[in-house]
Order: structure tokens, then C-alpha cells, then sequence
């Protein structure tokens, strides 16, 4: 008996025993069967689904063994990111890595969506891009409302509630005298323009870049006030009489702030966009709308006065028959920004009717 060893690169080795007679020629045949390759399929991030040529098999990191010399399909799936997949020609005893970069799947916010701050715990509600006409619409607002022009917006996160003292709290380690005994829900207030920037700064410096905060520009907060852009006299509404149930003013107030969101929305979702305490904008006031440009405008330009923008009204003002609230959400105030001990707000001191709301722009 003679032994027959037949060895192939790529292939495993086969061996037969044939019998040898004198004058008998012997045919043997031998089919040599090719070494199984292996696939290694990892992916970033990991655990993910893996499927060769349309079948789960397992999940990431994987190694597949004993594949036949093929060309195979690999398909890595994870919920929340887009599916990724690549073809492997895979020889004989050959063994292949792959690593499958998946990419999350990014879902456009829709107008009214809304986001939670994980340090604050601040909700933003998403306001949608789009053009409006910015400016007094209605014919009875202050000469500085009446330059009316097109402007256009990115879609951006606005604070739903104007910033209330418990989420000062969480950011920075001081606050108004006044506010002390002042319980977490009701909006801070005796805030400069200053001090709302030293509060967006430190958010902003503990998000690491993750997240970026900043102001409303005045463009966005009118935008955002009139539901969109919508030709809405007061935020929420035309009807003057239902005044009462979109804002806190002199009319219901007894003459103090109110906790947030205890009035009705406008349609976006947002509270408080008129009356309770004047909000910050990030611009620089200036009378004259067209030195303001109309694309994302921000104005930080000279000012007729050294003052930022302040909108939305307060508790001090009666609602829409009086000075505070004649132009609705076109209505414009202005103080300078400094933080003094000075009493008089209009020359930049944190008043009691003045806060602010905060805008994601990332």
C-alpha cells in the first residue's frame, strides 16, 4: 500500500491510500477542498448588529470562520445610525478586517419639538428658519418699529420659560439679595445684560463645546414671539381681549413676578413671550433698523445710546392699551448693560423687571 499526499496552497491538505499491482495502471482522483477564510467585522461604536449577505449572525466584534472563497455582502445596522455596509472578496484561508464607521442619523427637529438642558434642566423649544416681515406691521408702534424689513432665519432652540432662579442657581453661585427668599420656578430677575452673559458663559464653558448658548438676537426673539413669523399682533394672539390669558402685566399681576409657564403658549409653545419680566437680546439697540443687516442679523455695532435691546414687556405694564405693550412684539426697550447698584434700570442696573431667556445655537 502506497500513500498518496496531495498539498495545495490555499488548501488543506489531502491524503489517499491506494494498492499497487504489478502491470495494473491506477487512476486516482482527489478533490482538494479550498481552506476556510475568516472575516473580522468590528465597528465604531460597538455593540452593532452584523448580517452577511442579508443574515444576522451576530454582533460587532465578530469573527466569521470557515468561509468559502466568495464574494460576501457585510452589513452593520445599529438603531439611531445609518446603515453601513461593504463588500469582501475573501480567498482562500485569507482572513479579512473590516471596521464599519457609523454615522448617526440626524433627524431635522420639527417646529414645537423640544429639548432639555442636562445640566439646567432649561427646555428649548425648536423654532423653524424661515422669512418674515420684521417690524410694526400694525401701524401704531413707536418710530423705531417702523422700518419694516424681509429678514431670514436658521432654524434655532429658544428657551421655553424665561430663566427662572433655580436654574441660576445651577450655573452660578450668586444672585440678587432680592431673590433669596424668591422660590426656583419664579423667573430671575435684577439681572443685567452683563450678568446674563456671565451666566451664558459659564453654561456654555461647562457644555465643553458640546452644546453653544447665547442670547436671542432680537430678529429671533420677534420671529419667535410671533409664532414663526405669522403677522401676530401680541404673542398668541390678535384678540386684545384675551390679553389676560397670555400675559402677566399690571392688569393681574399685583404688581410681582409670577412663577413661569402659568399662562397660555403662543404657538410655538413658548411662555412668557409677552408680559412677567423684559428679556435681554444679544444686540446692541439701535433706532434705526436699517443699519441692521437681514440675513441672521445680530447687531453688535455702535450704539445710539451704549444700551442693548430688551423686549417682550413686564408685570409693570398694563397689556396692549398702554406705552409697554402699544406695538405688541414689535414693542422696543433698551437699558446699557452694565451691572450697578444703581436703582434707576433704564441706566443698566438688574432690575426686578429684568430677565432673560437663552437661545441654543448648537
Amino acid at each position: 500500500a502506497h500513500e498518496i499526499v496531495v498539498e495545495k496552497h490555499g488548501y488543506k491538505t489531502q491524503k489517499e491510500t491506494v494498492e499497487v499491482r504489478a502491470g495494473k495502471d491506477i487512476h486516482v482522483k482527489i478533490l482538494l477542498e479550498a481552506v476556510g477564510g475568516t472575516i473580522v467585522v468590528k465597528s465604531n461604536p460597538s455593540p452593532a448588529n452584523v448580517y452577511l449577505d442579508g443574515k444576522l449572525i451576530g454582533e460587532t466584534p465578530d469573527t466569521i470562520t470557515d468561509l468559502k472563497p466568495l464574494r460576501y455582502n457585510v452589513t452593520v445596522k445599529k438603531e439611531g445610525y445609518k446603515d453601513w455596509s461593504k463588500t469582501v472578496e475573501l480567498g482562500s484561508g485569507e482572513e479579512v478586517t473590516i471596521t464599519a464607521e457609523l454615522v448617526k442619523v440626524t433627524v431635522a427637529p420639527r417646529a414645537g419639538d423640544t429639548w432639555k438642558d442636562p445640566i439646567t434642566g432649561m427646555e428649548f423649544v425648536w423654532v423653524p428658519g424661515g422669512s418674515f416681515e420684521m417690524g410694526d406691521l400694525f401701524g401704531d408702534g413707536d418710530a423705531d418699529e417702523k422700518h419694516i424689513r424681509t429678514v431670514r432665519l436658521d432654524g434655532f432652540w429658544l428657551g421655553k420659560y424665561e430663566v427662572t432662579r433655580g436654574e441660576w442657581g445651577k450655573i452660578l453661585n450668586w444672585i440678587n439679595p432680592y431673590l433669596v427668599n424668591m422660590k426656583n420656578n419664579y423667573p430671575v430677575a435684577y439681572v443685567s445684560w452683563n450678568d446674563a452673559q456671565e451666566f451664558i458663559k459659564e453654561l456654555n464653558s461647562r457644555h465643553n463645546g458640546r452644546y453653544t448658548f447665547r442670547l436671542p438676537s432680537e430678529a429671533e426673539w420677534e420671529y419667535a414671539a410671533r409664532s414663526g413669523g405669522k403677522k401676530e399682533k401680541w404673542p398668541g394672539t390678535n384678540d386684545e381681549s384675551l390679553g389676560g390669558e397670555y400675559a402677566w402685566s399690571d392688569a393681574n399681576s399685583d404688581r410681582i413676578t409670577h412663577p413661569v409657564g402659568q399662562k397660555k403658549p403662543n404657538g410655538l409653545g413658548l411662555y412668557d413671550m409677552i408680559g412677567n419680566v423684559w428679556e435681554w437680546c444679544e444686540d446692541v439697540y439701535v433706532s434705526d433698523y436699517s443699519k441692521v443687516g437681514t440675513d441672521n442679523p445680530i447687531y453688535r455695532g455702535k450704539s445710539d445710546d451704549d444700551a442693548h435691546v430688551l423686549r417682550g414687556g413686564s408685570w409693570v405694564y398694563l397689556p396692549f392699551r398702554s406705552a409697554g405693550f402699544r406695538g405688541g412684539y414689535s414693542y422696543r426697550h433698551h437699558a446699557l448693560p452694565l451691572a450697578t447698584n444703581n436703582s434707576n434700570w433704564l441706566t443698566g442696573n438688574g432690575s426686578i423687571i429684568l430677565g432673560f431667556r437663552v437661545s441654543r445655537t448648537r
